[in-house]
Formats: structure tokens, C-alpha cells, sequence
């Protein structure tokens, strides 16, 4: 019987905080949003870095070498 191994599947979430904006003259409020410079690096083999500053993240290349390419 064939043995099971998870693939590499790296995804990138960018952290992102939201507000409420300005009351417009027709009395409607939408949200503001706006990145917080952290990202969360993970992949389907495990591994994971947490929310960690955009600059403390590994290179692109060395992810790609090790995870393949983000999705």
C-alpha cells in the first residue's frame, strides 16, 4: 500500500485592522481598512510562522525552494 505524505501549499495572509470611517452627508459609514505590516506565513505541512513583521519574512526564494509556490 502506497504511503500518504501531505504536500507543500503555502499561503500568505496579510494582517489588516479595520474603523469606522467618516458619516457621509447621506448619513451612510463604511469601513477603513488598512494593513498593519504583519503577515502569517503557513503551509500545509506544518509549518507556520504566526503573525510576524513583513520584514522578518523569509525570502521569496527560499520559500519557494522549501513550500513551492504560494496559492
Amino acid at each position: 500500500m502506497a504511503e500518504w505524505t501531505a504536500q507543500h501549499r503555502l499561503t500568505l495572509y496579510n494582517q489588516i485592522e479595520t474603523t469606522a470611517g467618516p458619516i457621509t452627508e447621506r448619513g451612510q459609514q463604511w469601513a477603513e481598512t488598512r494593513a498593519t505590516g504583519f503577515v502569517h506565513l503557513l503551509c500545509n505541512c506544518g509549518y507556520s510562522t504566526g503573525w510576524i513583521p513583513r520584514t522578518r519574512m523569509p525570502t521569496p526564494e527560499d520559500l519557494k525552494a522549501q513550500h513551492g509556490v504560494p496559492s
